[in-house]
């Protein structure tokens, strides 16, 4: 077809004629696009490529893959691996066990002194069980545990008539504080020592 006979048919029919010029640019468009997103593609393999394969080539790369970085040391425990004891407080039943490994090491000094009875007037409450705790870990053999109805005006150590006056001397100074030591009356044991606390 010369360019005349095109001529006469775009005259003749400019609507189909221009139809076709933009259906042949638009095939053109999108083929251009097509090549532009392949390329893309294509690049973006490469780089993914490339970022995945640049751990394994890092010299300081640890020999497995959960390995901590060398910038963050582990955290230090304390000297001796322990933990840090929670509160220089002990409750009377860990002051009791401590206790009793106390006794155990010294069996013979314990099983030389009289028993004692721990009695708790005034003093607060657990006043009796942390003595008692308390005397248990100075080798002393406690007996009875219990609180106290009376007028006693201060914490005394109270020996039996029979004797014991130098251990109830002795143990008033465990007892600690201002602490009297006088003779046992009727309704306190005539052959334990006896200590009152009163706050």
């Amino acid at each position: 077809m010369t360019d005349q006979q095109r001529g006469d048919r775009f005259a003749r029919n400019p609507i189909a004629a221009a139809l076709r010029l933009f259906a042949t640019q638009l095939a053109a468009v999108i083929g251009i696009a097509a090549v532009i997103t392949v390329v893309a593609a294509l690049l973006g393999q490469g780089d993914s490529q490339v970022s995945t394969a640049a751990p394994d080539a890092s010299p300081t790369a640890g020999p497995s893959s959960g390995a901590a970085p060398a910038s963050s040391p582990p955290a230090k425990s304390p000297p001796g691996g322990d933990t840090p004891a929670s509160s220089p407080a002990t409750s009377p039943s860990q002051t009791e066990s401590s206790a009793a490994t106390s006794t155990s090491a010294t069996p013979g000094r314990a099983a030389k002194r009289p028993k004692v009875d721990v009695l708790n007037q005034s003093a607060g409450a657990g006043a009796a069980q942390t003595t008692a705790a308390r005397l248990r870990s100075n080798d002393w053999r406690v007996g009875r545990v219990d609180n106290f109805r009376g007028n006693v005006r201060s914490t005394t150590v109270y020996y039996p008539r029979r004797g014991l006056r130098d251990e109830a001397r002795a143990l008033a100074r465990d007892v600690k504080g201002s602490t009297r030591v006088l003779e046992a009356f009727s309704t306190l044991s005539d052959k334990r020592l006896s200590v009152i606390l009163v706050r």
